[in-house]
């Protein structure tokens, strides 16, 4: 009985170590691709990131433009309440803990910063592009 309890753990475990929890692309980012894989927080709706700790864990915070927005598109009323809950405790509705991934957090947090970067030095560049088009003098921007 022991050892099957036991294995039971251990497979639980495993499944949970290993689903899918996060996908990072051009577009933005996927926090749940298992349940919602064409759900998505677009990078022109992310301002940027920030971090706290939580009984020494580390959690990124992803700051969103409008919050309000994801916790009414929210259908799942326990979802709506833990979002109204991290907005209320960490200002945003989304926030992601490194251990939830296969990365640490260093590498977690290098890979979304870098991200969001470049989002941004696109747009940047498209704007400026536009602006050419246009005849307005193209400006730059930090």
């Amino acid at each position: 009985m022991l050892f099957f309890g036991s294995c039971l753990f251990v497979g639980i475990r495993q499944i949970i170590r290993n689903r899918l929890f996060l996908t990072i692309d051009d577009r933005g980012l996927c926090l749940d691709p298992r349940l919602r894989p064409s759900e998505r927080v677009e990078w022109k709706h992310i301002e940027g990131f920030s971090e706290i700790t939580i009984c020494g864990q580390k959690i990124i915070v992803i700051h969103v433009n409008n919050p309000e927005y994801w916790i009414k598109r929210e259908t799942s009323t326990v979802r709506r309440k833990m979002m109204r809950f991290n907005i209320n405790y960490c200002g945003s509705p989304f926030n992601i803990a490194a251990g939830a991934t296969q990365l640490n957090h260093s590498q977690l947090w290098g890979i979304l910063i870098d991200s969001h970067r470049k989002f941004k030095a696109e747009t940047r560049k498209v704007y400026a592009e536009q602006g050419r088009q246009s005849g307005a003098p193209a400006t730059e921007t930090n």
